[in-house]
């Protein structure tokens, strides 16, 4: 047995209906030393059971019960409990390949990194589809952070959920020390993005393996796929947070592609949702598209012919339009 330890940490919230397929997948790793911590965060349902009964059948499974705080909290609690040389996360309605740490551990520790990375694929309704970054190799955190907005991203089907996919913590092994200093923030969306670019100095070595062993679950209801307001004032408070960060990325087309990114799944947002106190935010959006600056950004790449037609329709305030368009097609433009 290899001498170091993974901690895996696992926030649960409610999701009871996964919790099994999930901690199977970690249980099952072909590395056995591992430190499982399922932090329950007040879940309301059977969540919190089924994690001592983990518990009861796996002695390297601990659980840590706790008032509902949000999963930014049920991962820092996780840390601060944890004791491994290495550590990871998973989301507890997700799940990994048998070898997936065994090989990043492998490869963390052949090339003397700091943190390896793997590729990863999302499920939507049972059907898996795969995110097909380009570039990546060993390399130094300066090089790896225009990665995390890599334009080419864009040109796929669902790059909405495909980048939120890519920023996830839980794909990376992170070496323990590397990351003692930071925590999550409780940002309630955009939160993994953060930590990465806290934790990612320009002098962090990362080692990749080439192998999609992380499965990303997109389930019907979540953040991310729901129009309300409140969905979009969580993007706008991440915005808020993220542009802290912006002057640190070297390619600027990568930081165009995320901005056109960012600012259309808004729009679409706005557009679907039935909240009317959108007034004020769709206007704050079209001032935000026209301006030279970010018009140069939007259009620094090359778009599809639709998404050229989304961005004239929001130019010309046509949310109605959009919002048909998407209820027809099922998907944003």
């Amino acid at each position: 047995m290899n001498k170091n330890k993974i901690s895996v940490i696992v926030p649960i919230y409610n999701c009871e209906k996964y919790l099994d397929r999930c901690l199977s997948s970690i249980v099952g790793q072909e590395y056995k030393n591992l430190e499982i911590i399922l932090v329950n965060d007040g879940s309301t349902d059977n969540s919190g059971n089924i994690c001592d009964l983990w518990a009861k059948k796996d002695k390297r499974v601990k659980v840590i019960h706790k008032e509902n705080g949000g999963v930014s909290s049920a991962r820092n609690i996780g840390l601060d409990k944890s004791s491994g040389e290495y550590v990871a996360f998973v989301d507890a309605d997700d799940e990994i390949d048998t070898s997936m740490y065994k090989e990043l551990l492998e490869s963390v520790e052949e090339n003397k990194a700091d943190i390896s990375v793997c590729k990863i694929k999302y499920e939507i309704l049972g059907e898996i589809k795969y995110c097909n970054e380009v570039n990546l190799k060993n390399c130094k955190g300066e090089y790896f952070k225009d990665l995390l907005l890599l334009q080419d991203v864009i040109k796929q089907e669902d790059f909405v959920v495909c980048y939120g996919a890519i920023w996830s913590a839980c794909r990376f092994l992170f070496n323990a020390k590397a990351i003692k200093n930071y925590r999550f923030g409780q940002l309630k969306m955009g939160e993994d993005l953060i930590f990465l670019l806290n934790c990612i100095k320009d002098g962090t070595k990362i080692s990749f393996v080439d192998k999609y062993f992380y499965t990303y679950v997109q389930r019907e209801g979540s953040a991310s796929h729901t129009y309300n307001a409140e969905t979009v004032r969580r993007k706008i408070n991440f915005w808020g947070e993220f542009q802290k960060y912006l002057v640190g990325f070297k390619n600027l087309r990568n930081v165009a592609a995320f901005k056109f990114w960012f600012y259309f799944n808004l729009v679409r947002d706005v557009a679907m949702s039935k909240d009317l106190n959108f007034k004020t935010l769709k206007k704050d959006l079209i001032n935000n598209l026209n301006t030279k600056e970010n018009y140069k950004a939007l259009t620094s790449f090359d778009m599809n012919k639709s998404k050229k037609l989304l961005y004239k329709l929001c130019r010309y305030k046509l949310f109605v339009v959009i919002k048909l368009i998407y209820r027809v097609f099922k998907k944003t433009p």
